[in-house]
């Protein structure tokens, strides 16, 4: 039996430091392209393009900061369906915890 993938805070956690470590790794961070580099990866990212996993990273963790980010870039504007709209949450989840792994590790 296999275990189960997790999505609450531990993984979330894990996942931003993966990403913060694949963009030293595979990015050139010096130019002040921090910013956009982190973007592109957490655009990528598998919990930010697949609706289900979306769905239950909102669900299991707190995000409202990612919520309030989302709502501000957006104007409150509705988003086409509930999916879309964690799919938007979670990378702005995902955003917010690899930038500060990176300014924590002094890269931002």
């Amino acid at each position: 039996m296999s275990k189960a993938e997790r999505y609450d805070d531990w993984a979330v956690y894990r996942e931003c430091n993966a990403l913060a470590n694949r963009l030293k790794q595979e990015y050139d961070l010096e130019n002040g392209c921090v910013y956009r580099s982190a973007c592109e990866v957490c655009d990528d990212h598998e919990w930010s393009i697949m609706y289900y996993k979306a769905l239950r990273v909102v669900t299991e963790n707190n995000t409202y900061e990612a919520e309030e980010s989302v709502r501000d870039a957006t104007a409150g504007e509705p988003f086409d369906s509930l999916a879309v709209h964690a799919c938007a949450v979670v990378r702005e989840l995902l955003l917010q915890g690899v930038l500060k792994e990176l300014e924590e590790r002094g890269v931002i």
